[in-house]
């Protein structure tokens, strides 16, 4: 953002702009480590996409650590009730068992 348009946003719309970023990142992070080069079928890291898209750029890697504590700080305030809800599906009785666990 410009100097005066920063200036003049409010804090929400700072935010917002932040987990957009952080959101956007994210997702390139992950374009770039599961690369498909054209003509292949073989998935790989792609380490210069990832510097451009995102290592080069602090701003963007502290929008990533940002969205991902929002998230992280959500998941722990759900906990309880996440805790408490039935995972069983009654497709792999292995799995329902041991899912509540994973959960915890």
């Amino acid at each position: 953002m410009q100097g005066s348009d920063h200036e003049n946003t409010c804090s929400e719309e700072t935010v917002l702009y932040q987990l957009i970023s952080g959101l956007h990142t994210s997702i390139n992070s992950h374009v770039a480590y599961n690369y498909v080069e054209k003509g292949s079928e073989k998935t790989e890291p792609n380490y210069e996409l990832y510097r451009k898209m995102v290592g080069d750029h602090a701003d963007r890697l502290r929008n990533q650590y940002f969205i991902y504590a929002v998230v992280l700080r959500a998941v722990n305030r759900a906990a309880p009730i996440l805790e408490k809800y039935n995972y069983n599906t009654g497709i792999n009785k292995m799995e329902d068992a041991m899912t509540p666990t994973l959960v915890k």
